[in-house]
C-alpha cells in the first residue's frame, strides 16, 4: 500500500518588502526577536540562509507546551522561495517539509506568504488513528499561522526605520 501524507496550504500578508520578509525568515536571530513562541534558537551547521543550514530551536505548540524542532534547508531561491525540512523531537517523531514562498505584490510593500507544509508518509495503520484528530490538528496550524502572521507585522511595524 502507497504510504498517506497530509498537505496543508496557508497564506498571509506580510506588511513589509519582500526583501525584509525574506531576511526575518533567514535569520534565526531576527525570527527569535519576532515570534514569541520561540523560546530559544541555535545554529548547529552551515551557514543561515543557505542551503544545509541546520537550526535546533525549542517552541511553544499550539497548546503552549515545549517542542523541539530540527530545521534544515534543503532548497533556497533568495527572495522568492525557501523549502526546509522540520524534524519536530516529542515522543512520536514527526518530519514535514515546508515551502515558504515570497510573492511581491506589485511595487506596494505587501509580500504574500504561502506555506506549503507536507508530512512524511504515513503507514495506513497509521491513518485511521491520524484522521481521527486531522480536522482539529488542521484548525491548531492556522491558527498558529494566523498568530505568526499577526507578531511577524507587529515586528515590522515596530522595527521600521
Amino acid at each position: 500500500m502507497k504510504p498517506y501524507t497530509e498537505t496543508h496550504n496557508f497564506e498571509g500578508v506580510l506588511d513589509a518588502p519582500i526583501d525584509t520578509a525574506w531576511a526575518l525568515h533567514t535569520n534565526p536571530d531576527q525570527m527569535r526577536s519576532a515570534l514569541s513562541r520561540i523560546l530559544d534558537m541555535e545554529v548547529v551547521a552551515g551557514t543561515p540562509g543557505q542551503k544545509g543550514c541546520v537550526t535546533r530551536s525549542v517552541q511553544r505548540d499550539g497548546k503552549g507546551q515545549p517542542r523541539t524542532l530540527d530545521t534544515e534547508i534543503v532548497e533556497v531561491h533568495p527572495p522568492h522561495s525557501i523549502t526546509v525540512r522540520v524534524s519536530v523531537r516529542k515522543a512520536s517523531r514527526v518530519t514535514y517539509e515546508s515551502t515558504r514562498t515570497f510573492e511581491r505584490q506589485g511595487n506596494h510593500t505587501p509580500t504574500t506568504l504561502t506555506i506549503t507544509a507536507t508530512t512524511s508518509p504515513i503507514p495506513w495503520v497509521m491513518r485511521a488513528i491520524i484522521g481521527l484528530g486531522r480536522s482539529k490538528r488542521a484548525r491548531e496550524t492556522a491558527a498558529e499561522f494566523r498568530t505568526e502572521t499577526a507578531e511577524e507585522n507587529a515586528y515590522y511595524a515596530h522595527s521600521a526605520p
